[in-house]
């Protein structure tokens, strides 16, 4: 659910830009390189870039696919993810045109930021314990808060493109929202089972290897 320039305004570039920055800014200097230089942080960048190459056209500024956020959080912890998803979002508008460069500060606000993030709140609330990957068996209740995670990540990022779309004048409220959420419940539930399906592998995998110094644990804070 990129958004392309040329479709939000001046005021909501600057405040999305703003907010984004400032929340960066923190997050780096809060995350260790150490976590950000693993293994894991690199192919979890690598899924993400592929993942999101698969778009599903919703309307002339926007398309939408699955985000990816919630499985890197659950896999290094938000900061990581934070930054991850930014790494992201900047090769994909600078090298494949896939999102605009004016538009960048509302793409990681959306889709680095805030969706993931509240995505891993829910994961978090569902889950009710923040153990370290890799310590224990993946559970039933884990695939659940994984997958309403994932889904709550899809919808809240939609929102907040129509909300950037609307005060940008490009559509009334009632219809953009209409249109992006009832798009982004079904691509949701795809992002839902990708969150379940590839959070429960790395972290079946990192329990088999948790001796093995070439796997990190995962980082749930």
């Amino acid at each position: 659910m990129h958004v392309s320039d040329g479709f939000l305004e001046a005021p909501v570039i600057a405040a999305t830009a703003v907010i984004s920055i400032g929340i960066l800014s923190v997050v780096a200097k809060k995350t260790p390189a150490t976590e950000l230089s693993s293994p894991m942080a690199g192919a979890s960048a690598a899924f993400v870039i592929a993942a999101q190459m698969v778009n599903f056209p919703v309307a002339s500024a926007v398309s939408g696919h699955i985000i990816g956020g919630v499985l890197v959080a659950i896999l290094l912890g938000w900061r990581v993810s934070v930054l991850v998803m930014t790494a992201v979002l900047v090769i994909q508008a600078m090298l494949f045109q896939d999102g605009g460069v004016a538009a960048l500060g509302a793409n990681i606000l959306n889709l680095g930021i805030v969706g993931p993030g509240l995505g891993y709140l829910v994961f978090l609330g569902i889950q009710g314990r923040a153990a370290r990957a890799g310590e224990r068996s993946w559970t039933c209740r884990d695939s659940i808060a994984a997958f309403l995670g994932g889904w709550t990540a899809s919808i809240v990022a939609a929102l907040l493109v129509a909300v950037e779309l609307w005060l940008s004048g490009q559509a009334e409220l009632k219809s953009i929202m209409l249109l992006m959420l009832s798009v982004h419940a079904l691509i949701g539930l795809a992002e839902g089972g990708a969150t379940v399906l590839i959070a429960r592998f790395f972290t079946r995998y990192q329990q088999q290897c948790a001796d093995c110094s070439q796997v990190p644990r995962g980082n749930y804070y």
